[in-house]
């Protein structure tokens, strides 16, 4: 596939068996980019270290094909997030594609270790690879961040507290980060009756992580839905190793849109649980689609963290 689409070097799966390691043949390269150039990864890492491929440092997700055609909702067979398989010996070491054997499955659009650990899968599936340039060895780094910052909490969020509280979580966190303006943190919150992209400055620069990955190619694409990168990076510059679940309130992928009572913990002054749904709206925070804001519904006695965009 690789030879197809013009892609000079040699390429292995990241497929791991009962034997070997997925990383083991990834050898000494480092440095990954996807075909359209944008960074996905810089090194294969230590499990259980702060950086790295294995601890969920993912730059832009590998959501893309050696064409650069959006993979969209497709998976791919992967493993353990540090490369390990699962089970012992995934599909029989790749030798069956019985409904009988079982291994692991990642999510493409992932900015965490879900890219390679997302599902358990049965072997009669027919998944995409995973594909890793070998012959370099070469740093991949992201430009320092020069737009506006946002990051993940890294505390949970009390509905009941209201925005007052949400904002005092984003600002105490960037303020302990030494990040710029910490007082001009906000939670990207709808209420009930405004919206999330009401609370910011659109004219303002684009949002960037603290590693300096934009999440979108502009604000109005980051409003409307249409984001590259999940916000998986908290203030201190440590990354997210799995999805999570985010309050936002939201009633669509549009930010520019209103939430409503029951979507916002009525305009968040209630943490009184929910007997039935529909239940108030949470984002996932892996997410590079639409469901990084609006990706399900959780009930209002949980304490999420919240999305924090500099204003």
């Amino acid at each position: 596939m690789s030879a197809s689409a013009g892609l000079p070097g040699h390429y292995v799966p990241w497929l791991p068996t009962s034997t070997v390691n997925a990383t083991a043949a990834l050898g000494s390269a480092r440095g990954w980019i996807r075909p359209d150039g944008l960074p996905f990864a810089d090194t294969i890492g230590v499990a259980g270290g702060a950086t790295g491929l294995v601890n969920g440092q993912i730059y832009y997700p590998p959501a893309i094909d050696e064409l650069g055609a959006p993979i969209g909702m497709g998976l791919a067979w992967g493993g353990h997030q540090d490369g390990s398989p699962y089970p012992g010996a995934p599909c029989a070491d790749w030798t069956t594609n019985s409904a009988g054997a079982q291994s692991i499955e990642g999510d493409p659009n992932s900015g965490s270790g879900m890219w390679t650990y997302g599902y358990g899968s049965q072997c009669n599936e027919a998944l995409s690879l995973y594909c890793f340039g070998t012959d370099l060895s070469a740093p991949v780094t992201v430009a320092a961040p020069t737009g506006r910052r946002a990051f993940l909490s890294k505390g949970n969020f009390d509905p009941s507290t209201g925005l007052t509280g949400a904002d005092s979580l984003c600002q105490s966190e960037a303020a302990s980060a030494s990040l710029p303006n910490a007082s001009h943190f906000l939670a990207l919150l709808a209420t009930s009756s405004a919206s999330a992209a009401s609370r910011f400055d659109l004219s303002g620069a684009n949002w960037q992580r603290p590693d300096g990955v934009a999440m979108a190619s502009s604000v109005s694409a980051l409003v409307s839905g249409q984001i590259l990168a999940a916000v998986t990076q908290h203030a201190d510059g440590s990354y997210i190793e799995l999805q999570g679940t985010v309050w936002t309130g939201a009633t669509s992928k549009d930010l520019s849109a209103a939430g409503t009572q029951v979507s916002t913990c009525d305009s968040w002054t209630s943490s009184a649980a929910v007997d039935a749904g529909p239940y108030p709206s949470v984002g996932v925070s892996d997410q590079a689609t639409s469901e990084w804001f609006y990706g399900g519904g959780y009930n209002c006695n949980a304490s999420w963290p919240v999305y924090c965009f500099e204003n």
